[in-house]
């Protein structure tokens, strides 16, 4: 089982690392043999046939009639990643890696908007507001489907560079109490 997890996470592997490599336009792409040796053959068509049958069951979600969406969180977004976020370059990263996304057939991307980014008593709440308007837009604009997920963010952590001001990091109840009063 170890073995069929690496043979089909090492493709995806190496499929990312060619999208998103930094190669100069002018350098050549060098071309290797695809072919698969005689002695892995069987195993490579053991594996083929599970893939295919995989596939052929993702046609639709049961009882829904509905295709699935091949997704992914757009970490170049991330809502923990704070003031990075606002930065000039940072809507040319999400473009690229948008374009990434679509040439790898992905239909989907998830926002992680922590709470209280787009608060109005947190600083810079209508430019985190307007920044997500537009990775929405740029989403919709590569014909993917977006998914918004709301958690806490990670203040006063090592995972990001926001940390709460003069106040302690928002609970859950002050996440609860903020939600009511905006719906």
């Amino acid at each position: 089982m170890r073995q069929l997890a690496v043979l089909v996470f090492l493709p995806c592997l190496l499929v990312s690392a060619s999208i998103f490599s930094p190669v100069a336009a002018s350098q050549a792409v060098k071309q290797y043999d695809m072919s698969v040796p005689s002695e892995y053959q069987a195993a490579y068509s053991g594996v083929q046939n599970i893939l295919d049958s995989f596939n052929s069951s993702l046609g639709a979600n049961p009882g829904t009639g509905r295709a699935a969406v091949f997704a992914t969180e757009l970490l170049t977004a991330n809502g923990n990643r704070g003031p990075a976020l606002l930065q000039a370059n940072n809507l040319a990263s999400v473009e690229a890696n948008l374009n990434g996304l679509q040439a790898m057939g992905v239909q989907g991307v998830t926002l992680a908007i922590g709470y209280p980014l787009l608060d109005p008593s947190f600083p810079n709440s209508a430019q985190y507001l307007s920044y997500f308007e537009q990775v929405v837009s740029m989403a919709h604009a590569h014909g993917m489907k977006v998914l918004v997920e709301s958690q806490i963010l990670f203040a006063n952590t090592p995972y990001s560079p926001l940390h709460s001001i003069g106040q302690p990091c928002p609970t859950l109840n002050t996440l609860r109490t903020t939600s009511r009063k905006i719906s």
